[in-house]
């Protein structure tokens, strides 16, 4: 074999034989940009998702006739009604407690329109949380609504939306859409204060005021001269029916 032709073939083995390394080094960069890549496109895409504005929580159902029925009645906290009304009534609920729904959606219109829009009744409701913990987290808006004197309508609006006991139905969607359903109440400020100092200390009062009273379930119902000693009434039904005379003669009474 000629000079030129070993020459040939040693150039040839020396390709064979080239180290494949740098190649290799210049597939890991590329894959390890593309990686880099993708891991920042998916943090692009969260933070899109996270910036992205929610969904306005629907309106609950009931929220138009509650604004029209409890317009221009004085409110403030827990209380409804004139503060120099005659008759006072306080009533124990619980907003799980389908019996308090019954008797919120029921009696409570017609006695409102009746005798607090009259000048009759202050009502005072006090709220417990037997049934369970979607109970708790109910009464807490229900607080807080109470810290904008938003109480009644919170109240009323939950009960026509009133979900099966201890379901979860008091989710964090039902519980914004409550909130955005309020008339005239601030939606961001009552989710917000629902574990304030205020509303904890709302919830105790209203724990200690049963216990003083010997409650033992809901709805229960108390009926006296305003500035006076309230007395047990023994419902017999869950509208108006049951406590109206009792309001009329308590009224009499005061007018004496």
């Amino acid at each position: 074999m000629g000079k030129a032709s070993r020459r040939k073939r040693e150039r040839v083995i020396a390709r064979e034989r080239a180290p494949v390394a740098p190649a290799t080094r210049l597939s890991s960069r590329l894959a390890a940009a593309l990686a880099l890549a993708a891991v920042l496109a998916g943090g692009a895409i969260g933070f899109i998702e996270t910036a992205r504005p929610q969904p306005r929580p629907a309106a609950l159902v009931g929220a138009a006739e509650v604004a029209r029925a409890y317009a221009a009645l004085p409110q403030r906290g827990q209380a409804l009604g004139r503060a120099d009304a005659p008759v006072t009534m306080a009533v124990y609920l619980d907003p799980q407690c389908p019996y308090c729904g019954e008797w919120e959606r029921t009696a409570m219109p017609e006695l409102v329109a009746r005798f607090v829009r009259t000048g009759m009744l202050r009502v005072e409701v006090r709220g417990l949380r037997f049934v369970g913990p979607d109970s708790d987290r109910a009464l807490r808006l229900l607080h807080a609504a109470a810290l904008q004197d938003r109480f009644f309508q919170a109240t009323a609006i939950l009960y026509r939306n009133q979900g099966e006991e201890n379901t979860g139905w008091v989710s964090d969607g039902y519980l914004r859409s409550l909130a955005a359903s309020v008339p005239g109440a601030d939606a961001a400020r009552l989710l917000a204060d629902r574990d304030s100092p205020a509303v904890d200390a709302g919830i105790a009062a209203d724990e200690r005021a049963a216990a003083a009273e010997g409650v033992t379930g809901t709805p229960s119902v108390y009926l006296g001269r305003t500035g006076g000693p309230l007395g047990k009434v023994e419902l017999t039904a869950l509208d108006a029916s049951a406590v109206a005379p009792a309001i009329r003669q308590l009224a009499r009474e005061a007018r004496r």
